[in-house]
């Protein structure tokens, strides 16, 4: 919460926002309309659906809206997609990615996605321009016909 003086508390556990995952990205929005800004958190793991409660604190609603989104979920936006004045969501996901004890990934390119044993300390391995993977991005654009333009950005 913001305490007006440059300083910020933290109100999560009393907001009952604690979450659950490896909290990615979070998008806000009042998709039923009651005045409160609700809000989808994505993370590695499930993505969790908070309804705002309007009195500071928020219910987790996933299961009861019959949202899954598992995986790795970096992202996501709220917009009306069809136009039906209904917000619709939109959810980015990173990559298929499973952790297991003792692997590594290697990109796509590597048979099931596995690294050779690494062996060694790496020196002279510093940041280079290569090839990346990417994240999406998504918002509604409304020009006349309301139409949706997505971005692509590389992360590499």
């Amino acid at each position: 919460r913001n305490n007006r003086d440059g300083t910020f508390s933290d109100v999560t556990e009393k907001a009952r926002l604690q979450g659950r995952g490896y909290g990615m990205g979070v998008a806000a929005a009042d998709y039923d309309n009651d005045g409160f800004s609700d809000l989808l958190v994505t993370n590695y793991g499930e993505a969790v659906l908070y309804h705002n409660n309007g009195d500071g604190t928020f219910s987790d609603i996933t299961t009861k809206a019959g949202i899954k989104i598992e995986g790795w979920a970096t992202g996501a936006g709220f917009l009306d997609y069809d136009n039906d004045g209904y917000l619709d969501l939109f959810v980015c996901r990173y990559l298929q990615w499973n952790f297991k004890e003792g692997s590594l990934f290697c990109g796509v390119s590597q048979p099931g996605g596995r690294c050779p044993p690494q062996r060694g300390i790496f020196r002279g391995r510093g940041l280079r321009k290569g090839q990346g993977l990417e994240e999406k991005d998504c918002q509604e654009y409304k020009e006349q016909r309301g139409d949706l333009h997505a971005a692509r950005r590389r992360l590499a």
